[in-house]
């Protein structure tokens, strides 16, 4: 810090850019990260121990990795599953939470 010199031009700030991991947003949901490898396919797992919920889990990373920088939040994950059933959780001041389709969660 200290003195401005005289002449001496400033360096211009670059605003840094910040994951959404680093920005620590609040709520449920955020407190697990999951890595993503690179290249990660789970078409070409083909292990019988292997249930179908996991397969479909790493496909859901897969395709939300790249979206996340390659680690994804627990909360991106439940979200993604409601947008799957077609209907969202939807509280209101002092009501019960509803659940209503996309379409109309979006209008609201």
């Amino acid at each position: 810090m200290g003195r401005k010199k005289p002449g001496k031009a400033r360096r211009p700030r670059v605003p840094r850019q910040y994951t959404l991991q680093e920005l620590q947003p609040p709520g449920k949901g955020y407190e697990e990260w999951i890595r993503v490898t690179a290249g990660m396919n789970p078409d070409r797992i083909d292990d019988p121990r292997v249930s179908d919920e996991a397969l479909a889990l790493m496909k859901r990373l897969v395709r939300l990795g790249p979206l996340y920088g390659n680690k994804v939040p627990k909360a991106a994950l439940y979200l993604d599953d409601l947008i799957d059933t077609g209907q969202l959780p939807v509280f209101g001041d002092g009501e019960k939470g509803t659940l209503l389709p996309l379409a109309e969660a979006l209008s609201r």
